[in-house]
């Protein structure tokens, strides 16, 4: 429990904690408590969690929640921040969609509880632009990690699904490689842009050949 992610409004300086009436553990049994106490830090870990009364820090604040259930902030482990529909086609659209439409996005997973995301597919290199502007501050939402575009054989999902006949998706969107050794050059390419894992999709159209994904796998 000590060391569960913690919603982020926990975070705010001076916060020093929160009182409920039950807390939703892993089991989905409420359990009663008093008190949350935070670490008093942006992106910590819940300090303690006790049912005696919560004696504070001097000019600490305590949110009363009683009658409510605290929860652990939630990871949504598998969106696409900006891949939306219809399918952007240029760089001007997807600009106009991360000023006027991406913040309420980014607010509405906070107000939802998620705390975590992880970004399975979105444009590329803007993606990290996101995911700096979360870091800095300069937009509110969710930590969020990313895999950056999703690597396939040629011909297969994104690149003639949602991108088809849609270059600059296309060459944003999906890594399409036919080698193994290209497979291989280009996740080492973007492990030294900070992805934190690689998403790979496989064609069953390539089932009874060598399919690159499956031999760098």
């Amino acid at each position: 429990i000590a060391a569960y992610p913690c919603p982020a409004a926990l975070f705010h300086t001076g916060i020093g904690g929160v009182r409920a009436s039950s807390l939703l553990a892993t089991s989905l049994r409420p359990l009663a408590l008093f008190t949350i106490a935070p670490k008093k830090m942006i992106g910590g870990f819940i300090e303690s969690i006790s049912s005696a009364e919560f004696g504070g820090r001097p000019g600490a604040t305590v949110i009363e929640v009683d009658g409510g259930t605290a929860l652990p902030g939630f990871v949504d482990a598998h969106t696409h921040v900006l891949v939306r529909i219809p399918v952007a086609t240029s760089d001007s659209e997807l600009d106009a969609y991360m000023v006027n439409s991406l913040p309420g996005l980014l607010r509405a997973y906070l107000e939802a509880g998620v705390t975590s995301m992880v970004s399975t597919g979105d444009y590329w290199p803007k993606i990290l632009d996101v995911q700096a502007a979360l870091l800095t501050g300069s937009l509110t939402g969710p930590r969020l990690h990313v895999m950056g575009p999703v690597f396939q054989r040629f011909g297969g999902h994104p690149a003639d699904t949602i991108c088809k006949r849609n270059r600059w998706c296309r060459e944003r969107l999906a890594v399409e490689v036919d080698n193994p050794k290209t497979a291989a050059d280009r996740v080492a390419h973007f492990a030294t842009r900070g992805v934190f894992a690689i998403k790979a999709v496989f064609s069953e159209k390539y089932t009874q050949e060598s399919d690159p994904m499956a031999d760098l796998a």
